[in-house]
């Protein structure tokens, strides 16, 4: 190939203005280069350190599940010394997902803890925010409803319990989840749709005692009988 049809090449002419370009533009080019080098560097610090703090916080969970099992404390009804060191686990690794699950122990305890509303509601919310696993993430948003609720914030506590539903797995969540969004609607004047709710809660309840093996459970008979009592009360409405 001769020297002018070399030149002519679009291959060799696409190389030549890019070696051109970055002589004429050494310097941008240069501060470019270092400022990603700075930013992968910084990207992969941060991600160790996101790393050891996990693992720090694992170990710590460990460490005080450990000591709470061997004092043979009681959880339905948590001790104020194991409540702080929760909190302040909290403080260091706030978006832990394992220091939140003992958050969650926090607010199905029936602890004297839970007359701080304010502290309670921060609670729910990093609870609900860094769970991933669904049943408890749904324990988190019926708790919050529960809470809403008993403010008389309907609207939010129908949201929270829709949410939920949503991350509802097992028909016994699920019937109790559809129980409470079918209360919420009825307040809301919503009598159909608190109907449906209801009615599907009553299914549920039903497919989760097939076998029969929830007929001796108190809770669980309090909650499908006044399941029961509102679809009736419904009924007379409609």
């Amino acid at each position: 190939m001769k020297k002018e049809e070399i030149k002519r090449d679009p291959v060799v002419d696409k190389i030549l203005y890019a070696v051109s370009f970055l002589r004429k533009n050494l310097l941008v080019v240069s501060t470019v280069i270092f400022l990603i080098i700075i930013v992968v560097f910084y990207l992969g610090n941060e991600s160790s350190k996101n790393e050891t703090a996990r693992l720090n916080a694992i170990d710590a969970v460990d460490k005080l599940m450990v000591d709470f099992i061997n004092s043979g404390a009681n959880i339905s009804n948590l001790n104020i010394e194991f409540i702080t060191k929760i909190d302040s686990l909290s403080k260091i690794y706030p978006e832990s997902e394992e220091v939140n699950y003992l958050n969650l122990l926090i607010l199905q305890s029936d602890s004297s803890y839970n007359d701080e509303i304010e502290s309670f509601n921060d609670r729910v919310n990093k609870v609900k925010n860094n769970i991933s696993n669904e049943w408890f993430k749904s324990q988190a948003y019926l708790i919050s409803g529960d809470l809403n609720s008993d403010d008389s914030r309907y609207d939010l506590a129908l949201d929270d319990y829709l949410n939920s539903l949503k991350f509802s797995n097992t028909n016994l969540q699920k019937a109790y989840v559809n129980y409470k969004i079918g209360l919420m609607y009825s307040v809301l004047d919503d009598f159909e749709k608190s109907y449906i709710f209801h009615t599907d809660a009553n299914k549920l309840f039903i497919e989760s005692n097939r076998f029969g093996t929830l007929k001796n459970d108190s809770q669980f008979n309090d909650w499908s009988s006044r399941n029961e009592i509102a679809l009736n009360k419904l009924k007379i409405i409609l």
